[in-house]
């Protein structure tokens, strides 16, 4: 017990406050560069680009659209990880496209060939102009529309959910916003994609995709984030899956749940 009261409590609790401190300052000002890590050169052409979609009158995102773009029964959006752009995402689109479905990827502000920087208000704003092109111009049922986001595309994507009207939405390794996917608990009052706080907004079925050894979004948020949206909803479980290859671990398993859940959509 002694000791206990020897313990320099307010030179420790001053060294806790410093890290603090340094922590919080240097995530407000560099907060934007640790979520958005995109490609330092684009790895595609503007002639593999489908369409762009302006954001003001400065800005532009880019867009690849595949599959039947007359008549689907159902239309995905899908939203990619921070790590990547439209270029790389070529072949996942030609895989998931069909004779009855339509699919369409963006880009966010300051990846590939879109305008501006990197924000999670572009994330959204960048979300919702897909949505508004593809309702308006290209006449969507809203209802058989499918949101997909990947890793930091589950912010973008939860987002939308929330505030208007879809068909279904497919979220691989969500995590419970973008600073808790490392610390696990709030420790900074500005932190990113609160993804948490969107789940119970959200109206439509759901299909939560992870990995039990995702070494980036621990796999307990994904499990937390399933528990919090509405039924109707389905969790797969990846045994032995990373955070970025859950295609090739998963399999059969993987393709066959989700093409299952894409064609309970529409038609």
């Amino acid at each position: 017990m002694e000791n206990f009261f020897t313990i320099p409590w307010t030179r420790l609790f001053v060294l806790l406050f410093t890290v603090y401190l340094i922590l919080a300052i240097l995530t407000w000002f560099y907060g934007d560069r640790l979520v958005f890590p995109a490609p330092s050169n684009s790895t595609y052409s503007q002639g593999d680009v489908s369409f762009f979609i302006p954001l003001d009158s400065d800005h532009n995102i880019a867009c690849m659209r595949y599959g039947n773009l007359d008549d689907p029964k159902r239309t995905i959006i899908f939203s990619h990880g921070n790590g990547e752009d439209l270029g790389n995402l070529k072949s996942f689109l030609n895989y998931w496209a069909s004779g009855s479905t339509e699919i369409i990827a963006y880009d966010y502000p300051g990846y590939g060939l879109s305008d501006g920087s990197s924000s999670e208000n572009g994330c959204y704003n960048a979300m919702e102009a897909v949505y508004q092109k593809v309702v308006e111009d290209f006449g969507r049922n809203p209802s058989e529309i499918i949101l997909w986001g990947r890793s930091l595309g589950t912010g973008p994507s939860l987002f939308l959910a929330a505030n208007k009207k879809i068909g279904g939405i497919i979220l691989e390794t969500p995590f419970l916003s973008a600073f808790r996917s490392v610390t696990g608990i709030t420790i900074l009052p500005w932190d990113r994609f609160r993804n948490i706080e969107h789940t119970n907004q959200v109206t439509c079925p759901s299909l939560v995709i992870h990995g039990t050894l995702d070494e980036v979004v621990p796999f307990r948020q994904g499990k937390q984030i399933f528990s919090e949206l509405p039924e109707p909803r389905t969790f797969l479980k990846v045994d032995n899956a990373e955070h970025n290859n859950l295609m090739e671990v998963g399999g059969d398993l993987y393709s066959d749940t989700i093409s299952k859940f894409i064609i309970s959509i529409g038609g």
